[in-house]
Formats: C-alpha cells, sequence, structure tokens
C-alpha cells in the first residue's frame, strides 16, 4: 500500500457531524487513535524506495554481519542500515504479536487485551489490530452488529480491514452499504460508508491498489466480536475510558 510516514496525515479529517451514530462512530475511531502506535504499513513504500535506490547496501545489509557493515562504511549507508533494521524490527514485533493471538483457539478477550498491550508496550500494530479494538469498543458500549470487513476494489481484495456496522442494528450482509457505517482508525476516518468510499476515492486513492475514482468498492465480513457478560463487566471496569460518557442518549442512537 502506498502510504505515508506520518501518522497524522489524516488529521485533516472533520470529525463533525450531524448523525449522532457518525459522531458516535468518530468517537471510536480517536479512541482507538489515542494509543500512540506506529503502523510498519504506512512504512513499507518508503522503505522499498530506499531499497530500489541502494540494493547493494541492502542486500548486504540483510546478512547482518560485522563485516559487510564494516564495508560499507560510510555514515550514510550506516544510517540507511538503521533505518532498515529498525524497520524490521518493527515489523517483527507486529508478527510475533499476532501469533499469539489464536494460540488455543479464538479468544476475543485475551486478543483485545493482547493488542492493548501492544499498543502500550510495543507501540506497533496495523489496520488489523486498528479495527480490531474499534470493535471491540463498540461491543464494550453495547453494540452488537459490527463486524470486522475486508475492502475490495473492482472486486479486488485490498490489504485493509476495517469495522463496518448497519445504523438500524441489523446484521452487515456484506452487499447494501445504504445503512452501513464504516470506522477506519487506521486512515483516521469515520461516516456512512457512501462518504467513507468516496473519501477512498478521491483523498486516499494513492492508498490502496488500482483504485480508481470510479471504482466499486465493497466490504466482506471476515470476522465478529463476542465477548461473556462477565468478560464484558471486566473489560469496563479495566478500561472505563473506553466506555462512551453518560448522555441522555443512548450510545449509537437517534435519540
Amino acid at each position: 500500500m502506498n502510504l505515508q510516514i506520518s501518522q497524522n496525515s489524516s488529521n485533516t479529517q472533520s470529525f463533525t457531524a450531524r448523525a449522532p451514530q457518525v459522531r458516535d462512530a468518530q468517537w471510536v475511531c480517536r479512541k482507538v487513535r489515542s494509543f500512540p502506535h506506529i503502523s510498519p504499513s504506512k512504512l513499507y513504500d518508503v522503505i522499498e524506495t530506499l531499497k530500489e535506490t541502494n540494493p547493494q547496501i541492502f542486500i548486504k545489509s540483510a546478512t547482518n554481519s560485522t563485516i559487510s557493515r564494516i564495508i560499507l562504511g560510510n555514515s550514510e549507508n550506516i544510517k540507511l542500515i538503521k533505518i532498515y533494521t529498525w524497520y524490521k524490527r518493527i515489523v517483527n514485533k507486529v508478527f510475533n504479536a499476532r501469533s499469539e493471538w489464536d494460540i488455543g483457539g479464538k479468544d476475543d478477550y485475551k486478543r483485545v487485551g493482547a493488542i492493548l498491550g501492544q499498543f502500550k508496550h510495543e507501540k506497533v500494530g496495523n489496520c488489523g489490530e486498528d479495527t480490531y479494538l474499534a470493535a471491540s469498543i463498540l461491543r464494550m458500549n453495547g453494540v452488537e452488529n459490527a463486524s470486522i470487513a475486508r475492502m475490495y476494489a473492482d472486486g479486488q481484495a485490498q490489504d485493509h480491514v476495517v469495522c463496518i456496522l448497519n445504523k438500524d442494528g441489523s446484521p452487515f450482509d456484506n452487499k447494501n452499504l445504504k445503512k452501513s457505517i464504516v470506522i477506519d482508525p487506521w486512515l483516521g476516518i469515520a461516516d456512512f460508508a457512501s462518504n467513507v468510499c468516496s473519501t477512498y476515492k478521491n483523498v486516499f486513492n494513492n492508498k490502496f491498489y488500482n483504485l480508481k475514482p470510479y471504482s466499486e468498492i465493497k466490504f466482506k465480513k471476515l470476522d465478529s466480536i463476542n465477548f461473556s457478560d462477565e468478560e464484558l463487566q471486566l473489560l469496563r471496569r479495566k478500561h472505563p475510558e473506553l466506555c462512551y460518557p453518560k448522555t441522555n442518549r443512548k450510545f449509537m442512537q437517534k435519540k
């Protein structure tokens, strides 16, 4: 994915909206982004460009040998090696964290705890972690129809997932997006699906593979979040900051 280094590339996106459900979705988005973390995916194209323009340096540095580092010599080469080594380290951090997710079977309570720990201690994560946490926050606040879904453009699967839900509480059926809200913490946007798709095509079109202004964007459900009542109570006690503030209006409802 063709992405910029800056974690704040999407800060220009407005978090003001008239629909209460969209405002609530944007609150969820902000909550996920309140955990500072680096996304290796946002660095991928930058690293690949460095590798293409300095192929011998990266080929030799891959051996991790002291001799290679001495031969490569000058300070600029050493800086490139350090950047590449750091990048490989954060990629491995994400890989290692994810490899622990499904040990012993799917356990959403343990997984969300692992992701929160990953953000807190390792400070790394990609769209998968962001989306999973968004769906978990929704579930903690009483929303039962949120799904984790993969994005498709003209039938082509994208290396990107989002959190999606229907505003009327019905299950997402992979088809009708007219009543759907998309939460994409990785890019920092949350809105009705039609608006998010328009933003992808007109603002972030270079972030995805072969996405054109006229492309048809769809989402296909991959997973959903399930917590027991006891687990929900524990999560709310452990993480009160992820619980929506009490108001006269119920979370994700018009009134």
